[in-house]
């Protein structure tokens, strides 16, 4: 009974340390992801799209 216990008890810490990992994983990168476009204006993951945005904006 003890054995089960402890083993389910760790399974379920290692399932919210994986959650509260993945989290902050997905966090981090979204900001990460924001700055990118922010600072360079046009990012490689959006060339056309934030230059036709920036050619609109002048006119």
């Amino acid at each position: 009974m003890a054995r089960h216990s402890s083993s389910a008890l760790c399974l379920q810490g290692c399932l919210e340390h994986y959650l509260q990992v993945g989290h902050c994983v997905i966090k981090v990168a979204r900001d990460r992801l924001k700055t990118q476009i922010q600072d360079t204006g046009r990012s490689e993951l959006f060339p056309y799209r934030s230059t036709d945005i920036h050619s609109v904006g002048s006119h």
